[in-house]
């Protein structure tokens, strides 16, 4: 079990993928915007968090870059729903900003078991 963060101001996407991520055994903690995601990053340590790139008040960009700052080990997926065109670009500049990898919403069960496999550690934490 990986203790993740996920960060959708998506209500719906968020729900869909917390409930994925639930269903393969892992603790979620939810943030609706960056702020909030880097307010929860700073009082708890997460195995991988998920970041949505177009959000509110900070956005992906934004909060993978605080991230990488705070804690350089943990591994960051990016995530988006922006358009084909959109998609090369933001992937581009995520992973250049320190995201490992990046999916492209909507992502079916399969597709995020596989990014979990890349990205967690052997033996994640269960705090």
């Amino acid at each position: 079990m990986a203790h993740i963060l996920l960060a959708d101001d998506d209500e719906a996407a968020r729900y869909t993928i917390s409930y994925m991520l639930m269903a393969e055994g892992h603790e979620v903690v939810e943030a609706g915007n960056g702020t909030q995601a880097l307010r929860t990053a700073a009082e708890h340590t997460f195995d991988l968090a998920i970041i949505d790139i177009l959000m509110p008040e900070k956005d992906g960009l934004e909060v993978i870059m605080e991230l990488k700052k705070r804690r350089q080990d943990t591994p960051i997926l990016a995530i988006s729903g922006g358009g084909r065109a959109q998609f090369a670009d933001l992937a581009r500049m995520s992973t250049m900003l320190g995201a490992k990898d990046f999916l492209t919403k909507p992502f079916d069960v399969d597709a995020i078991k596989e990014k979990l496999a890349a990205l967690l550690p052997s033996n994640p934490a269960s705090s």
